[in-house]
């Protein structure tokens, strides 16, 4: 009988968890060949308080059908308390929370953006450590998160702050090397990234039975997508971005943008669905809705039961409807998982007309990377990265 082995998949949303999943299978069942009893911590989820159980029921009802031995939420209430603490007793807490001594493999998504995702590898130093993969692959460069000069003088205060915590509570942590990357679709925005560690893509066959499995027995949000369409089969869905939240452009830009996409793209009366963003503003989609009802029936994907759960599940929306992913890497998620040609909106004269002229360049990189990676995805060898940035 073979030795089970203890895996910990640390994950900030629904697409993270699947991310993730699906790299953790694919490692237990051909790469170690061992049974794997799998510990799943949702944490640092970034949406409002009031929003934080039903996001994080959203990633359960899914890790419910998966195979998942125990399910751990942090709140941001308790990650800041863990957080202020002293960093060896931030460690015994984590380890108390997560009720495990040692983990064997520890999944990350692809950076160490916040103090818990920074904690677990000084919790679990002895753990094979993985990154899995923001998107099912996005990976990023760690020197980008690091504090520079030019970020003292760009964020006095809030570099000082980070300085003073760390004189306070001791926060001096070690950057553990992640020594494995599993990335169902390899896009990196630095080829340095992957440097000094193995890259391995799990097979397309076992990526797509992962997704018809959660997908096939998601029967309320099957449901839901009949309801949705009521024999309009001809719909057009528009998933919304979070641009204004994100710090890239103002709230009216956002709104006044969607409209113009959806103006140009769309036939009056016809029947289009609008799903919001999972950490997207109810305010705009509101307004947005009253803008578009005079030309078109409006039908909005609100309902956070539904509405947080990863627009790649949505397998009845995506067989019956065209779509229109605004700034979305489900843009090319959609492509592998179901060869459908999504409409790409968002061009060089809309960046520069509605987002902030020091995000224009950014932006123009992300749609510029959708866009490759979906041409690729033809004729792509599933052997090497999908896209990577080029000006390294």
């Amino acid at each position: 009988m073979r030795e089970n082995k203890k895996s910990l998949i640390s994950v900030q949303g629904p697409a993270q968890f699947i991310a993730g999943y699906i790299a953790c299978r694919w490692c237990e069942e051909k790469i170690w060949c061992k049974n794997n009893d799998i510990t799943l911590l949702i944490y640092d989820t970034f949406v409002p308080t009031e929003n934080e159980i039903l996001f994080q029921s959203s990633i359960k009802e899914i890790a419910n059908i998966s195979k998942i031995e125990n399910i751990i939420f942090i709140n941001q209430v308790d990650s800041n308390q863990i957080s202020r603490m002293h960093y060896k007793k931030s460690i015994l807490k984590l380890k108390e929370i997560l009720e495990e001594e040692n983990f064997d493999y520890l999944f990350l998504a692809r950076d160490y953006g916040t103090f818990l995702t920074e904690l677990l590898p000084n919790t679990y130093p002895k753990a094979l450590k993985i990154e899995y993969g923001d998107s099912f692959g996005l990976v990023g460069n760690q020197k980008y998160l690091d504090l520079s000069f030019m970020e003292l003088l760009k964020n006095p205060f809030t570099f000082l702050k980070i300085l003073l915590k760390k004189a306070i509570y001791s926060h001096y942590h070690k950057k553990f090397p992640f020594e494995l990357s599993v990335l169902t679709m390899p896009l990196v925005w630095d080829k340095k990234y992957l440097t000094d560690k193995e890259l391995v893509i799990p097979n397309m066959k076992f990526v797509k039975k992962i997704f018809d499995e959660i997908s096939s027995k998601l029967t309320e949000l099957n449901s839901y997508c009949e309801t949705l369409l009521n024999n309009y089969s001809e719909s057009k869905v528009y998933l919304l971005s979070n641009l204004h939240n994100s710090g890239f452009c103002t709230f009216e830009n956002e709104i006044a943008m969607y409209e113009e996409i959806i103006l140009k793209t769309a036939s009056s009366g016809q029947v289009i669905i609008l799903k919001n963003h999972p950490r997207g503003s109810e305010l705009m989609l509101s307004q947005l809705k009253e803008r578009l009802e005079k030309n078109f029936e409006i039908k909005l994907i609100n309902d956070k039961k539904y509405s947080f759960i990863p627009i790649e599940l949505w397998s009845t929306i995506m067989n019956n409807c065209e779509i229109f992913p605004i700034y979305s890497t489900s843009s090319i998620g959609l492509k592998y998982l179901f060869s459908k040609s999504v409409i790409l909106t968002l061009n060089t004269k809309m960046i520069n007309k509605y987002l902030y002229s020091d995000k224009q360049k950014f932006v123009n990189e992300g749609v510029n990377m959708i866009e490759t990676a979906i041409n690729k995805l033809e004729n792509w060898d599933c052997d090497s990265p999908l896209w990577v940035k080029s000006n390294n």
